[in-house]
C-alpha cells in the first residue's frame, strides 16, 4: 500500500520532473507511482531477478530507468538526484554498511537535495507477527542509531515524523511466499513456528473487505536536506 507513503513524500519534496533515486527498489511499485506522479524514477537494485521484474512490471517509459546497484555503491554521478528514498529498506542492510550508504546518499544529490526514509518501529501487529520468525528489535534500534548521526555524513535532518503503513496479504499462503522468499533457512524457520504464526495471523489481522487480510506497523519518516561544505563547519 503505497498511497500513504506517497502522500507525506509529496508534502515534502516537488516530485513533477524530479530525478528520485529509490534505493532498494524490490519489484519497482514505488518507482511506477513516482513516474505517476511525472518524476524521473532510477530504482536500484541487485542484479537478478528482482531487479529483471521491476523492469518487466514497469510501461515502457522514457521517465522510468532501473540500475543494478548498491546502496553503498549507486551506479550515478555526483550530484545527479534530486531526491534519494529509502522505503523499508536502510535498515535492511548490514549495520557496518549504514555510513557508506549514507555517504554515497549525500555524494548523488545536488545541492538542495533531499533524502527520504522511512523505517518501520518495533511494535505494532505486523512486528508481532513477523518476530516469530526473525525478530528485527535490535536491527530497527540499530537503524534508529545510524540516522542520528547523518549530520556527520553530510546530511541535515529536516524533519521527522510517524504514521500506521498496512500490509495486505491475500492470506496466509501470501504472507508465508512473502516472508520465506524462496529462503530454504527462513522457509524451514517459518515451518517450525508455523502453528504460532497462524494463530498470531488471524488473531492480529483484519479483513478489509476484499477477503485480504491487514496488518497495521508504526513507521517512521525522516527528511534530511544535503548540507554543503560550509554549513557543516559551522
Amino acid at each position: 500500500m503505497i498511497d500513504v507513503h506517497l502522500k507525506y513524500l509529496e508534502h515534502f519534496a516537488d516530485l513533477p520532473d524530479a530525478v528520485v533515486v529509490d534505493v532498494g527498489c524490490g519489484d519497482g511499485v514505488l518507482v511506477r507511482a513516482l513516474a505517476e506522479r511525472k518524476a524521473r524514477p532510477i530504482g536500484i537494485a541487485s542484479a537478478g531477478p528482482q531487479l529483471e521484474a521491476a523492469r518487466a512490471l514497469s510501461p515502457r517509459s522514457k521517465r522510468i530507468r532501473y540500475k543494478a546497484g548498491a546502496p553503498d555503491a549507486l551506479p550515478l554521478d555526483d550530484g545527479s538526484a534530486d531526491l534519494v528514498t529509502y522505503l523499508f529498506t536502510f535498515g535492511a542492510l548490514p549495520a557496518e554498511r549504514h555510513a557508506a550508504a549514507l555517504r554515497e546518499a549525500r555524494r548523488v544529490l545536488r545541492p538542495g537535495g533531499r533524502l527520504h526514509m522511512v523505517e518501520p518501529f518495533a511494535e505494532g501487529p505486523y512486528f508481532e507477527l513477523i518476530r516469530l520468525v526473525d525478530d528485527p528489535t535490535e536491527r530497527r534500534a540499530q537503524t534508529i542509531r545510524s540516522i542520528a548521526s547523518t549530520w556527520d555524513m553530510g546530511l541535515k535532518p529536516l524533519i521527522a515524523g510517524s504514521y500506521i503503513h498496512l500490509e495486505r496479504f491475500t492470506g496466509f499462503d501470501d504472507f508465508r511466499a512473502r516472508i520465506t522468499g524462496g529462503d530454504e533457512v527462513r522457509g524451514e524457520t517459518f515451518a517450525l513456528h508455523e502453528r504460532a504464526l497462524r494463530d498470531t495471523f488471524a488473531r492480529l489481522g483484519f479483513g478489509d473487505g476484499t477477503g485480504a487480510v491487514i496488518f497495521r506497523q508504526p513507521c517512521r519518516l525522516y527528511h534530511f536536506g544535503r548540507v554543503e561544505i560550509t554549513e557543516q563547519a559551522a
